[in-house]
């Protein structure tokens, strides 16, 4: 895994496209979750992407290729620190209740 720290919710990839199998898509997984799939032409040899919507603190980022046998690559990726601060966090409320077991 290569690492970067950026100020930025996004960043851009060229991804270079190389191999015996033509490749029909690539992936990317943000954090554990598919984001997006592109649809790679077979000529193109190089593929630009823009990964978005990254959070603060650690992301981590890989993509995958898919040939047109749906067999698919190694994950390749990224370690990325987002230092800029996520404007788009939802509400987090807590209501925490205890109880005691005991009634007189």
């Amino acid at each position: 895994m290569n690492r970067k720290k950026i100020k930025q919710t996004f960043l851009p990839f060229k991804l270079r496209l190389s191999g015996k199998q033509i490749i029909e898509t690539i992936a990317v997984i943000v954090n554990g979750t598919k984001r997006k799939t592109w649809t790679v032409n077979s000529k193109d040899k190089e593929i630009e992407v823009l990964v978005d919507s990254l959070q603060s603190g650690y992301n981590q980022i890989s993509f995958i290729a898919t040939d047109e046998q749906k067999n698919t690559s190694f994950p390749f990726g990224y370690t990325v620190y987002v230092t800029a601060e996520n404007k788009n966090l939802p509400d987090l409320y807590y209501l925490g209740i205890g109880a005691n077991g005991q009634c007189h």
